[in-house]
């Protein structure tokens, strides 16, 4: 007979961690008749260390699912084409190479009806704890299961046998015995000492946008459609937070460069060179960008005009 994982998302006080279920109860699986992908793993309450995270999801769906991927902001990172199965339920697991930042993971059914789970927003932050691996529950032998997961004890149950064992964090074991026997007594004394609570890690702040402080032209701003022309003008700027700049000229389908001096100077040279369509009077803003978005502001005038004049 076999064994196969059923989901069941678990949030583990102590490490926030998603716990996946394995049954030898098909039915709870051969009514489903929505289409739906869910993660399992890891959550988004606390940020983990960067390096190679493992992700679990389930899905489901009338049709037949062929694989199952994984997406990480928007791009395709890893495929599970051995997915294990209980009739229309399906399970898979990735590894994804985490990077510090803040991601957003989506699992998409490939095969099925193409559905895919909502967004997961997670964090990874250096000096965090690794993410925590899935933990299991597996079924040993018919009616009977077993669940392990990090910091707990194991607890086990029978359906098939008359004597039940389980032992909990800080407490003895209980067994109770064969019929007409008697039950030892309980001790006196109870430990009372809780086992060390395990750190969670905050959740770092989001980025903010880039703040652009101050723009301006250095020196007049006119440059001219010839090619190779030497006139051009220098755009400057104070900009905080960014990981990029551009000077765009508005109306002439150009932009330039910025490039970055110490924390905060950025500058980008306007060269001569346009389209004889760009003549006259362009707008020029400054935009800056990081992971976050981006933001800009207004330079001013820019003039452009035909040829070039004789030095």
């Amino acid at each position: 007979m076999l064994w196969l994982k059923v989901a069941i998302p678990v949030l583990m006080a102590s490490v926030g961690v998603g716990a996946v279920v394995v049954t030898n109860d098909a039915s709870s699986s051969a009514t489903v008749s929505t289409s739906q992908v869910w993660i399992d793993s890891p959550l988004g309450e606390v940020a983990f260390a960067p390096g190679d995270v493992a992700v679990a999801a389930h899905a489901t769906a009338d049709a037949s699912i062929t694989s199952l991927d994984l997406f990480v902001d928007g791009d395709k990172v890893a495929t599970d084409t051995k997915l294990e199965r209980d009739e229309k339920l399906v399970y898979g697991q990735f590894t994804w190479p985490a990077d510090v930042g803040e991601h957003v993971l989506v699992v998409k059914q490939v095969g099925g009806t193409s559905s895919k789970s909502a967004p997961l927003t997670v964090f990874v932050a250096e000096g965090a704890e690794p993410a925590p691996t899935p933990t299991t529950t597996t079924t040993t032998k018919p009616g009977t299961t077993t669940t392990t997961a990090p910091g707990e004890t194991t607890t086990s149950s029978s359906s098939s046998s008359s004597t039940t064992s389980t032992t909990t964090p800080g407490e003895p074991a209980t067994t109770a015995p064969p019929q007409g026997g008697t039950i030892p007594p309980r001790p006196t004394a109870v430990p009372t000492t809780r086992p060390p609570s395990v750190p969670t890690t905050t959740r770092p702040p989001a980025r903010p946008l880039p703040i652009i402080d101050s723009v301006a032209f250095s020196g007049t701003p006119t440059v001219y459609t010839t090619g190779g022309c030497p006139y051009s003008v220098v755009v400057q700027a104070r900009i905080r937070d960014a990981d990029f700049a551009v000077a765009i000229v508005s109306g002439a389908g150009a932009s330039f460069t910025m490039t970055r001096s110490g924390s905060s100077s950025w500058s980008g040279t306007i060269t001569s060179g346009f389209a004889g369509s760009a003549v006259g009077a362009r707008n020029v803003t400054v935009t800056a960008g990081n992971s976050r978005g981006d933001t800009s502001r207004a330079v001013g005038s820019l003039t452009i005009k035909p040829g070039c004049p004789k030095d």
